[in-house]
């Protein structure tokens, strides 16, 4: 009897062990197993498998942005030459705009406010401004028509709710219309804003630059000058930026001069400014200084017969405060040729004799001219051209030194 106890006293004894060893075996190491069920934690979902805190996913709501308030704008990376105002964020240089990483769902919507720009006669009122619409880096088809006064455009609707990337462009020039972006309304959320490119390049031109006729099938076409008929994101500037995966920013307005043009100012004047036809008293003051300086500019000092000694003078002038803005040694590339060699005669000598030419960062590209665009101006497939050109000039002359 007694054998029999403690045969029955050492299989219970067993028994306990080998439960004892199973619950050690599955006891949890964490608060939150994998498949976030309760495992003897407090099941709040707010770890990961190491028990670090880790934040709830961002709410979606109704974000409505007021663009005149700089805490709204700063949620945005901007593009080009572009200030906050009372009225909103001012796009009135070509290639002004914004960019934004945001879930949406739904429709995105701008509210504009298009403005007749100052230099406009009654004879040539066109006020309205077109958009370039990019989403996770594709291009989109139709542009964005914006009329005069006030209005709310849905710029981009989405069936389904998911993370996207938005870049709104401006493709006509501040001499067309004036453009501020009011408020910017969507369902969802922001991310983080997007980051500049390594590079920055800054293009000073006039209407080769803006894009000037260059979606016109035929020269002679009438509407040439209207904004329907250019794009600065398919011209040659935007274009190369593009190519050498770097932010452009594009002070440029047709007519422009050196010395002498179409318009009651020089490009001095024009650079100086931060919006010229929105205040000429408000001085440039941009957060970041371009790698490289792009002038293409002559055209219409030919056009309009510039006295050389002003000539010599305003160039100077030009270039003189551009390295007194972005610094001494900041390289400068004049481009020419592309409707003809305008006044690179007078031109030249000042780049190579008081500058130094390319030994003192001052480069010269001469290119073919083309003249397929309204009113002479090169086409798009020049544009393209010109830009591949401008890019491996860049790359291989200016970056390589």
């Amino acid at each position: 009897m007694k054998k029999l106890l403690s045969i029955i006293l050492i299989v219970a004894m067993l028994a306990s062990c080998l439960i004892l060893a199973s619950c050690t075996d599955n006891e949890p190491t964490s608060n939150v197993g994998d498949n976030g069920g309760d495992n003897g934690g407090d099941n709040d979902n707010n770890g990961d498998d190491t028990g670090n805190d880790v934040p709830p996913p961002p709410t979606i709501v109704d974000n409505v942005c007021d663009m005149s308030d700089a805490n709204e704008t700063d949620k945005f990376k901007l593009h080009g030459r572009t200030s906050v105002t009372t009225d909103g964020l001012a796009c009135d240089a070509s290639a002004s705009g914004i960019e934004f990483v945001a879930y949406i769902e739904g429709d995105l919507k701008i509210t504009f406010n298009v403005t007749q720009s100052p230099y406009m006669d009654e004879k040539h009122l066109t006020n309205e401004s077109y958009f370039t619409l990019y989403v996770d880096g594709v291009r989109q088809e139709n542009r964005i028509r914006v009329t005069s006064g006030e209005s709310t455009v849905t710029v981009a609707s989405f069936t389904e709710g998911a993370v996207r990337r938005i870049k709104l462009i401006k493709q006509t020039e501040a001499h067309c219309a004036l453009c501020t972006i009011q408020t910017l309304s969507f369902r969802g959320y922001f991310n983080e804003k997007p980051a500049d490119k390594k590079l920055l390049v800054e293009f000073i031109g006039d209407s080769i630059t803006v894009g000037y006729g260059n979606l016109c099938t035929v020269t002679n076409d009438s509407l040439r000058g209207h904004p329907i008929r250019q794009d600065a994101t398919q011209a040659y500037a935007y274009l190369t930026a593009e190519k050498l995966g770097a932010d452009a920013s594009l002070v440029c307005v047709s007519g422009m001069g050196i010395a002498k043009g179409w318009r009651p100012f020089t490009a001095d004047d024009f650079f100086n400014a931060d919006s010229y036809y929105r205040d000429r008293e408000a001085t440039i003051n941009e957060a970041r200084t371009p790698d490289v300086v792009v002038i293409n500019l002559g055209t219409n000092d030919q056009s309009k017969q510039a006295d050389p000694a002003a000539l010599e003078a305003k160039i100077k002038s030009l270039i003189n405060t551009v390295r007194k803005t972005y610094g001494e040694d900041t390289p400068i590339v004049w481009i020419h040729g592309m409707m003809g060699q305008g006044y690179w005669s007078g031109i030249q000598p000042v780049l190579k004799d008081y500058f130094g030419g390319a030994e003192n960062g001052v480069y010269e590209i001469a290119v073919n001219s083309d003249n397929t665009g309204g009113g002479g101006h090169p086409g798009l497939a020049a544009h393209e051209n010109y830009s591949k050109i401008l890019t491996q000039f860049i790359r291989t002359k200016v970056l390589a030194d």
